[in-house]
């Protein structure tokens, strides 16, 4: 717009809100077994979402504006922690995205104790704590020691011994990964004068 009077000027301010692009979660920390989680995506425009681990899956991998988005470790059957990352990545202008870090706890198995030795006239019950990520089961190989087990502990119930040395083995067993660990038990032979 022209004016013929140069001294009168009109300022027109002009704004423009920024561009949305924002998650809900920067970490994420899952257990031993497999499980979800979900994350809010606040956007003005298409996104894409991925992973650089193959134990993480995402769905929906891709979107337009404001969505929810499921997050999922699998079974971690490994003896170690593990971690990895999810980049959400805005489809408008590619140096903006967020990256989630996802944290994983590692598979535990293992036995308070592995082994026991007694006299042959003991029946008392003998017991270790099982620690373990998952359910278990356990089984004796020999007829004068049985077991039970109740939350995360191994009871094992041996009977006297009239006869020589014997040894059970009983075998704890996890069906994530079928790892399986022993207890052995030596009972002493009766003694004769």
């Amino acid at each position: 717009v022209l004016c013929p009077n140069t001294s009168v000027k009109k300022t027109i301010s002009v704004s423009q809100d920024k561009y949305v692009f924002d998650t809900t979660s920067e970490n994420l920390s899952f257990g031993t077994l497999k499980e979800s989680k979900t994350i809010s995506v606040t956007s003005l425009g298409e996104w894409t979402v991925s992973t650089n681990v193959n134990w993480i899956s995402i769905s929906p991998k891709s979107g337009n504006g404001n969505s929810m988005v499921s997050i999922t470790a699998s079974d971690n059957t490994d003896y170690n922690d593990r971690s990895g990352i999810v980049v959400i990545t805005c489809s408008d202008n590619a140096n903006l995205t967020k990256v989630i870090h996802v944290f994983q706890e590692k598979f535990v198995f293992s036995l308070g104790s592995y082994s026991k030795e007694i006299e042959a006239d003991s029946t008392e019950p003998i017991t270790t704590i099982v620690s373990c990520s998952t359910l278990w089961s356990a089984i004796s190989d020999s007829e004068w020691l049985t077991v039970s087990a109740s939350d995360s502990t191994l009871t094992m119930t041996p009977t006297a011994n009239t006869g020589a040395e014997r040894v059970a083995i009983v075998t704890i067993t996890n069906p994530l990964n079928s790892t399986k660990l022993t207890y052995t038990i030596k009972q002493q032979g009766l003694k004769t004068e």
